[in-house]
């Protein structure tokens, strides 16, 4: 995983840098967004290969990764749009949509060895 992480990552910073170069050579203002399409098509194709090698197959991706994934967004946009629509002030908006997001990430998005594991750290760091 560590090798996958450190080419995805320097795969994936490769869009602004290419994009700035290809923009200063006088290529059209969308250069970067197909720059960004292509990356992002190749990471999809590294990301296909190693689930297969780490034997994960599409149906426990999808049962543990996308369905909490659409389950928080749906949640998180919804929530943060009704904060928005009642809260007049932008900044206090802004700090309780954030709040909210951080406990649904706590909530939907960690398994419960992860929620263990957090509160782990979080009473260590406060012991110290």
């Amino acid at each position: 995983m560590k090798v996958y992480q450190l080419t995805t990552v320097s795969i994936s910073s490769m869009t602004f840098f290419l994009g700035w170069f290809l923009l200063k050579r006088g290529f059209p203002i969308f250069t970067p967004f197909i720059i960004l399409c292509i990356i992002e098509t190749v990471l999809l194709f590294a990301l296909i290969y190693q689930a297969k090698v780490e034997g994960i197959t599409y149906g426990i991706y999808a049962v543990r990764v996308l369905k909490p994934c659409c389950i928080y967004a749906l949640f998180t946009i919804n929530l943060s749009f009704t904060i928005k629509t009642l809260i007049n002030n932008w900044f206090v908006s802004l700090i309780l949509s954030e709040l909210f997001i951080v406990i649904c990430i706590f909530i939907i998005g960690l398994t419960k060895n992860e929620k263990e594991m957090l509160i782990t750290k979080i009473k260590d760091r406060m012991a110290k």
